[in-house]
């Protein structure tokens, strides 16, 4: 049984009759569209989560496989659980290079903790809130031998009194490894948004983050700033800043969201100390706290 998704694909390759009459109709139907291919420029991978459910899926050899639906045609039948699986993706220039499907039950980072907190602020007969949700995961497929490789998400929402006059004015996270993750860290590996200031229109433009398989979004909306820690032994020291400047000030609820992800050495996990802070129009100042709850009272 092939327990990693670089083993399931290594097992599907190496027998290059299995899924034959399913190669050919994959080949009819590129022909019939004008794509042709030779027969054995295509892979038939059988790719199966761990609760059994398995997707079978045709596709050109030197193709990225970006995401594997299963759907809601899930059957029980001789060969166990199976399902109807649609892949989309695109060419790459290596034809050698690993497939890594993506969805449920195929990740290449997996989730390994989540948690949230709220922050209530009281004020001239007014109330607002802020809601801040972070998640961990690990890279399941990347194994070396120096480092391991861990993702870290955070997103919050804003939310104002009803009062038509107030808005958010300011908002603002930041992620910090704690003393003893500082000994275990190796560097950064990737980080989203970059560094940097930078202003929305409030138009409703939405910022897609994406790691891997790992995606959130936020309404890029007034002004808002990203800073980092270069260091190695602080990877994953990130802040996002969010405000408004007037005279108009955009109503509503705003977000803010951030992904990163870091190395580490074998064997070990980071964690993470965090901050988030809010700032409504009427109150005389932030209300912040880190890793719980709160509630400010003016």
């Amino acid at each position: 049984m092939a327990t990693t998704l670089s083993e399931q694909v290594a097992r599907s390759r190496a027998d290059r009759s299995r899924g034959a009459s399913a190669k050919a109709d994959f080949l009819r139907r590129a022909a019939a569209d004008g794509k042709f291919y030779e027969t054995g420029s295509v892979d038939y991978l059988r790719l199966e989560r761990a609760d059994g459910v398995a997707a079978d899926v045709v596709v050109p050899h030197d193709y990225r496989l970006d995401s594997v639906d299963l759907g809601f045609g899930q059957m029980s039948g001789e060969k166990g659980n199976s399902a109807v699986a649609t892949a989309t993706g695109g060419e790459v220039a290596n034809p050698s290079a690993p497939l890594y499907p993506t969805g449920p039950g195929f990740e290449t980072y997996a989730q390994v903790s989540r948690g949230s907190y709220q922050i209530f602020v009281y004020y001239s007969n007014r109330s607002g809130k802020i809601y801040f949700d972070w998640s961990k995961y690990k890279d399941q497929d990347t194994t070396h031998p120096d480092y391991e490789l861990w993702a870290y998400k955070r997103w919050a929402v804003a939310t104002p009194p009803g009062s038509p006059m107030d808005t958010v004015q300011s908002m603002g996270m930041r992620s910090y490894p704690t003393s003893a993750s500082q000994n275990v860290l190796r560097g950064w590996n990737e980080l989203q948004p970059l560094p940097g200031s930078y202003a929305g229109n409030c138009a409703g433009n939405s910022i897609g983050l994406n790691i891997a398989n790992i995606g959130v979004s936020f309404n890029a909306c007034q002004h808002w700033r990203v800073d980092w820690n270069d260091l190695p032994w602080n990877a994953g020291d990130m802040s996002f800043n969010w405000w408004q400047n007037g005279p108009f000030y955009q109503a509503g609820h705003h977000n803010m969201a951030a992904l990163f992800s870091v190395q580490t050495f074998p064997g070990t996990t980071p964690y993470y100390k965090d901050f988030y802070k809010v700032k409504f129009y009427y109150a005389p100042t932030d209300c912040a706290a880190t890793d719980k709850s709160a509630n400010c009272y003016f």
